[in-house]
């Protein structure tokens, strides 16, 4: 039999690994949204930016994800500078 002790730390430990996760999509969520004009209109689908912000302050990351892209989608691209263009460059290869 494995010890309760065991699995709390292989739980614990999944955990930490787990809030990582969640903080590096954050991240990349908020770079996305950070390319969106705050004036956008809603999405075909309805998708709004104060959606996916709540859906973010309670960790529904897919969801939030998915308003994003919907705002994003019917959204024009904002231009691009030198230095986004060479951020884009290591991003896209």
């Amino acid at each position: 039999m494995i010890s309760t002790n065991l699995l709390l730390g292989l739980t614990t430990m999944a955990r930490a690994e787990l809030e990582k996760s969640w903080a590096i999509t954050v991240q990349h969520l908020e770079a996305a949204r950070a390319l969106i004009s705050a004036s956008s209109a809603p999405g075909s689908d309805g998708g709004t930016l104060t959606q996916y912000q709540e859906f973010l302050e309670h960790n529904e990351l897919e969801l939030a994800l998915d308003e994003l892209a919907d705002v994003g989608n019917g959204s024009s691209p904002p231009p691009i500078s030198g230095a986004d263009s060479a951020e884009l460059q290591k991003i896209w290869g």
